[in-house]
């Protein structure tokens, strides 16, 4: 895996959750986006800044909670993120041989 695979992170606040959906302003344009609560960390409420990465088909993943001055969250455990119904389906297409190449190519 190659550096430039990596997007840049942005920052994006719930403003609002109602019926299981969070509606979220992402970047500085204030983007509004609507993620199930299903792919939100734990702990997330109106007010939670969180950080965001595009994805390749330019729809925005979250990564967790951002760090805001004075203000740190630690960091989910791997158990956690992997608990997210999102998470289990992405990774039920990881095979074996695709890690092993990604691992000998750094």
């Amino acid at each position: 895996m190659t550096a430039q695979a990596f997007e840049a992170t942005v920052n994006g606040v719930v403003v609002d959750i109602e019926a299981e959906l969070a509606r979220v302003l992402i970047g500085d344009d204030q983007e509004e986006w609507f993620f199930p609560m299903t792919t939100m960390p734990d702990g997330v409420k109106e007010g939670s800044d969180l950080l965001f990465t595009r994805q390749q088909d330019g729809r925005f993943a979250v990564l967790g909670f951002a760090r805001t001055a004075g203000h740190t969250v630690a960091p989910s455990s791997i158990e956690d993120r992997l608990a997210r119904p999102l998470s289990r389906f992405r990774t039920s297409d990881v095979r074996a041989a695709d890690l092993r190449a990604a691992v000998e190519d750094e």
